[in-house]
């Protein structure tokens, strides 16, 4: 038995009534404690026509240390490069996971680009948690994840394409480090050369 129990606290974010880019929600955030100790968020903001932006919010805390809310920061990745962006003006910038790479001193992104591609896992960098370089794509072909995990080692830093898996539906795939290790090292190498 775990001994960490859960309790459930209420919204800590939703849709800002008026804010055309949270029209169609907010979802899906990463969380990190950023370099001033405070705890950010990077929620999919979802527009209209599914257009969709990672943004950037700062987590507010009562006396008792409960989350309460948020104040919103602003944009964190719009769709702009090719990978994002598809003909009909819609494309997205989806699902981030955000890790701090301690050998690097630098925060990596993974997120879903969409594009008229379809989903595939893209990287980006940041010293600050505020400005957010993109490296390249993770996954060069269709990837049919809608996220994906950043976790690091002493040297290294991987990330993994994760899938929900449903008893339901047998069809989904699913990767495993190993597999995951035989179809990237060449090219993961080559990116992280960029971060530093």
């Amino acid at each position: 038995m775990s001994e960490f129990k859960m309790r459930r606290l209420g919204m800590v974010m939703e849709p800002e009534p008026g804010n055309p880019h949270e029209a169609e929600g907010v979802l899906n955030p990463a969380a990190v404690r950023g370099p001033d100790g405070e705890l950010y968020l990077f929620p999919r903001l979802v527009a209209a026509a599914n257009y969709s932006r990672i943004g950037i919010a700062r987590v507010s805390f009562n006396q008792a240390g409960d989350p309460v809310g948020v104040e919103r920061l602003g944009i964190a990745l719009e769709p702009e490069a090719d990978y994002e962006l598809r003909p009909d003006g819609s494309g997205g910038c989806e699902d981030p996971r955000v890790t701090f790479i301690e050998p690097l001193q630098r925060y990596l992104m993974t997120y879903t680009a969409w594009s008229f591609h379809g989903p595939r896992i893209a990287l980006a960098v940041s010293e600050d948690l505020y400005h957010w370089k993109r490296l390249d794509l993770l996954l060069l072909r269709r990837a049919k994840a809608s996220n994906s995990v950043m976790w690091t080692t002493r040297m290294q830093a991987y990330s993994l394409p994760s899938f929900p898996i449903h008893r339901a539906n047998r069809n989904l795939p699913c990767f495993t480090v190993r597999s995951f290790q035989a179809r990237a090292p060449k090219k993961l190498p080559a990116i992280l050369r960029l971060v530093t």
